[in-house]
């Protein structure tokens, strides 16, 4: 992306130039207008990954506690229609549909980080409202590129300058998400430009706040509902008041009381109105089941443990772990795991795992921590130690050094994780991996022409067929 570096400051509704394109005005257009023959082919080619990458994600929460209390929950009142949930028999109105996918998909951490998880909300909204109004597989494609580029572009020129979450308490990405699911809702609707305009900036006026307790504190086990589910279902009720005529507010972005002057110092204009290149085509895709944050720190943990070996970590004298200074607050935990979601979001923890062999964080290791906190892993989380590293601003980029007696510290460094864009999964990766989170409902020749299916999505006369051997426990 662009080196470009102006930085444009919110400002007052009554300075906004008469008749000029505001930022929603922008995105709609391009959203509108996102074909897959309208955008590079490796653009496509990353949109049906993330489809099937998210899709993946759904199915390996199908069956845990937390989405089947959720799935009854929502069923106990609702009106009623034909969106399917996966892992279900019943169906539901694509509202509820919308929430509880992109709930079973966030349960582990495990989908994608393009735009602050981009893929979850937009592929679950797309899918509830495809089960009524029955696009083809072109129309559906279509609107996942809008609908996760669009969400991307949106956080992408604040992300540098968002202030602390100390200060506002907001994690960002469930508001953006909320307006691209939007968009991926209208055009399956149907809806035009002015529709997805309008269902848009719906979207950003009914979005969730988006709590940052929710998500590094005490969640609870509603936590999975922040980036996917309720910016889905928001979408789709945007989508469909918008196809109903209603309007929405169209300088909700930029206005000093609005969007960017809530969670921003700033915003890139440029990334809004003339962006350079594609996201989608430098996509951000998780291998662990644990906060973004954590990964770099797994990954370099796991280099040490191949290079210097489990018995030099073990008998380390200190371990510390350098990272920027705006996740600390987040993941950074000084006490043993006491919950999953603490456990998903507890970077010591996660780094002592593969300090002592685990090569990739899975969902067991959150949901059974009790059990994976041996005395081993406890005595490697005792020597580490977190530290600001006040030259790093992204939080891929870490650093680690471990004191030896006697040596000087071995230091590994890295800013570029598993599934980043400069160490991307690929393809194959992830084929691998939604193999690995479906495998207990398809055989292996099953996957293969599932996922052939998938990246000639372009060509399918309907999409019914994407839930489908996921649908029934």
């Amino acid at each position: 992306m662009s080196s470009q570096a102006e930085l444009t400051r919110p400002v007052a509704p009554s300075t906004l130039p008469a008749g000029e394109p505001t930022l929603i005005d922008h995105i709609a257009a391009f959203a509108a207008s996102a074909a897959p023959d309208a955008v590079p082919e490796r653009v496509s080619w990353q949109a049906k990954l993330c489809i099937l990458d998210t899709i993946g994600c759904m199915v390996s929460g199908a069956t845990e506690a937390d989405g089947l209390r959720l799935f009854a929950a929502e069923m106990a009142g609702d009106p009623g229609g034909s969106a399917r949930v996966v892992g279900q028999s019943e169906t539901m109105s694509p509202e509820g549909a919308a929430r509880v996918n992109g709930y079973l998909g966030d349960l582990f951490e495990l989908n994608d980080l393009i735009g602050g998880h981009a893929s979850i909300a937009t592929v679950a909204a797309a899918l509830a409202v495809a089960d009524e109004e029955k696009p083809d597989g072109k129309t559906f494609l279509k609107a996942c590129i809008a609908g996760i580029e669009t969400t991307t572009r949106i956080h992408f020129a604040y992300y540098e300058h968002m202030k602390p979450y100390t200060e506002m308490a907001i994690t960002p990405p469930a508001i953006p998400n909320a307006m691209g699911s939007a968009a991926a809702a209208a055009i399956i609707s149907g809806g035009g430009e002015r529709e997805v305009r309008n269902a848009m900036g719906i979207g950003l006026s009914l979005a969730t706040w988006g709590p940052a307790e929710l998500t590094f504190g005490d969640g609870g086990t509603v936590k999975p509902m922040l980036h996917g589910s309720m910016p889905a279902s928001v979408g789709v009720t945007s989508a469909r008041y918008a196809m109903g005529g209603m309007t929405g507010p169209h300088s909700l972005m930029e206005s000093d009381i609005g969007l960017y002057a809530t969670i921003g110092r700033g915003y890139k204009r440029w990334a809004l109105v003339d962006p350079e290149g594609f996201h989608l085509d430098e996509p951000r895709r998780k291998l662990h089941a644990a906060c973004g944050y954590t990964h770099m720190a797994i990954d370099l943990m796991g280099k040490l443990y191949r290079d210097i070996g489990p018995e030099r970590l073990a008998a380390a004298q200190a371990i510390r772990i350098a990272v920027p200074a705006y996740i600390m607050p987040a993941v950074v935990k000084t006490t043993p795991p006491t919950s999953p979601n603490n456990a998903r979001f507890h970077i010591n923890y996660c780094a002592a795992l593969a300090g002592t062999g685990v090569d990739v964080i899975l969902p067991e290791h959150s949901n059974r921590f009790d059990a994976y906190f041996t005395p081993a892993v406890a005595d490697l989380l005792g020597r580490i130690s977190l530290v600001l590293e006040p030259d790093f601003i992204h939080y891929a980029e870490c650093r680690i050094e471990v004191d030896e007696a006697g040596d000087s510290p071995v230091t590994v460094e890295g800013k570029a994780p598993r599934g980043a864009p400069d160490n991307p999964l690929g393809e194959a990766g992830v084929r691998e991996k939604f193999a690995r989170l479906v495998s207990h409902r398809m055989e292996s020749t099953e996957i293969t022409t599932y996922c052939d299916r998938v990246m000639q999505l372009e060509k399918e006369a309907d999409v019914d067929w994407l839930l489908t051997p996921f649908i029934g426990i």
